[in-house]
């Protein structure tokens, strides 16, 4: 990995270099709503300008807490669960709680679980969950 130098003008800005030139880039800690610390980063901006206006677009949305597209970027699947859960269970039932976690348990953890939330789509939904769980349960319609 290249050497960071960072920027004497602009704090969380760096500069690298490599073979195609020297380039600018940020990395700004963060903590997200879950608490977890984060690090909103990105390169391969020509000028140490450019790479901090798009260090404070991000500081802005972070202010403003419309942190949702920085941190649905990373969010998996379970992650996502964990924070749906809490929410969506005080309209739920006993038996239907019971039945939700069962088939986040057993059958969509093991199996999308680990899916990015971001590059779900229904073409990666059906090849990654529905046709597993046909194969398992031997299902045909």
């Amino acid at each position: 990995m290249a050497k960071l130098n960072w920027s004497k003008k602009y704090k969380y800005v760096f500069s690298y270099s490599n073979k195609k030139g020297t380039f600018w880039g940020y990395r700004y800690p963060y903590y997200n709503s879950l608490k977890h610390r984060k690090e909103a980063s990105k390169r391969g901006f020509e000028s140490e300008r450019a790479a901090n206006k798009a260090l404070l677009k991000i500081q802005y949305a972070l202010e403003t807490q419309n942190t949702s597209f920085i941190e649905n970027k990373q969010l998996t699947i379970d992650e996502w669960i964990d924070v749906w859960i809490p929410y969506a269970q005080d309209n739920w039932s006993v038996s239907t709680k019971q039945n939700i976690e069962s088939a986040i348990k057993f059958h969509i953890s093991p199996l999308i679980g680990n899916q990015k939330l971001s590059s779900l789509n229904k073409i990666t939904y059906k090849r990654e969950f529905i046709d597993k769980l046909r194969q398992k349960n031997k299902y045909t319609e």
